[in-house]
């Protein structure tokens, strides 16, 4: 197993392993590439995007996190709903 793949591995057991971090639907994509690991997706609350980075930052050889996760709106609006709130 690559370096690059063994890494991956050890996050998505680290997010499976937090039953807080749940993702919205679609499951949270990685891609990890010279200590970079790249997480985007949709999470239900911000605590469970604030446990994903926490627990990814926590695996050896990951130097720095791309976050591109966002949190589910409570209340999905468009973008006239938004203005006019």
């Amino acid at each position: 197993m690559s370096g690059e793949l063994e890494v991956l591995d050890q996050v998505r057991k680290s997010l499976r392993s937090e039953p807080r971090v749940r993702p919205a639907g679609e499951p949270i994509h990685l891609s990890y590439r010279d200590g970079e690991l790249l997480m985007e997706g949709e999470v239900d609350h911000i605590a469970g995007k604030k446990l994903a980075l926490e627990r990814a930052a926590r695996v050896p050889m990951v130097a720095r996190i791309i976050d591109r996760l966002h949190v589910r709106p409570a209340t999905p609006m468009g973008d006239g709903e938004i203005r006019d709130r």
